[in-house]
């Protein structure tokens, strides 16, 4: 209710008394107070971007100066170590434009505008269809204007869960399902081209007027390979058993550590020598190769 008015009067200073934790940004003319009753002292980065004014009252006054970045020390009464928090003084003319869709958004509750350095950010949840449909207008019209602004409610919990849900089960994950320009728009990654393909045909034949952005995100492998030249008869003596084509047998593989300890106690015996020990890295699926040796 606060910012309300600030909005609607276009004013720069904000409703006393406010929280230095609720803020992290202020345009240039804005004034923050702070009651300063359980407040010991105050110091800010760089004075000619955040100015400090306290009064007899004990109300502590942040005034915006200049454009950049400070950090705040607040000490507590109390406390020998202080607090820090970080704001953003950002241009003026910036203010009147967060100010103007804060003013029309006033009547939507639980959706919140915010302004970076070329941004203002629309973030929230809306339970109404109309109310959307009028972040989604601002948004389109005016300049460097983003909203995140989702629906909420029953219906549409109801539905994404259920969507969410059955992507997870084909394989896909970082699930987001939001709503923009009227359409559902479904996000989620993938490690293979067979589980995005299962994603995108449950999507379009359940939710055919879904907006799709499935990214295939494959796994790497990292392989540490050992070409060992081991003796025979050692090999037979501490039974080991390979056959003449070396391959890893589906039933038994052996760990890194327990293949380790074989090369080191064959090394021990003088009876295995490591010809080259390359690093390989590839994606799941794709084929990683390496050459070894040379030509005379």
């Amino acid at each position: 209710m606060k910012s309300l008015i600030m909005l609607m009067l276009f004013s720069f200073e904000l409703s006393a008394y406010d929280r230095l934790m609720d803020h992290n940004s202020l345009h240039i003319g804005e004034r923050l107070r702070i009651d300063g009753r359980e407040i010991k002292k105050v110091e800010v980065s760089n004075k000619k971007v955040i100015k400090v004014f306290k009064s007899a009252d004990k109300t502590l006054t942040l005034e915006a100066k200049s454009k950049g970045n400070v950090v705040i020390y607040v000490w507590d009464k109390g406390l020998k170590d202080p607090k820090q928090y970080r704001f953003t003084v950002l241009p003026g003319a910036l203010l009147k434009r967060t100010a103007g869709i804060k003013d029309a958004l006033k009547s939507i509750d639980g959706v919140k505008v915010t302004g970076t350095s070329e941004t203002i950010y629309i973030t929230g949840a809306v339970k109404r269809k109309e109310d959307m449909e009028l972040i989604e207008k601002i948004a389109g019209s005016e300049k460097n204007v983003v909203s995140y602004v989702k629906m909420d409610g029953p219906i549409y919990n109801e539905q994404h869960s259920r969507i969410s849900s059955a992507l997870v089960e084909i394989g896909l994950y970082d699930v987001n399902i939001r709503q923009a320009e009227g359409l559902m728009i479904i996000e989620a990654n993938g490690r293979s081209k067979r589980s995005i393909e299962h994603a995108e045909y449950y999507i379009k034949s359940n939710y055919p007027g879904a907006r799709i952005d499935l990214k295939l995100v494959p796994y790497q492998i990292d392989i540490d390979v050992k070409i060992v030249e081991v003796s025979s008869s050692e090999k037979r003596e501490l039974g080991l058993e390979t056959p003449s084509e070396f391959s890893l047998s589906r039933h038994t593989v052996l760990s890194s550590i327990e293949i380790d300890s074989v090369l080191h106690l064959y090394d021990g015996r003088g009876s295995a020598k490591i010809v080259s020990n390359p690093s390989l890295s590839s994606n799941d699926g794709e084929t990683a190769d390496f050459h070894v040796g040379g030509s005379i």
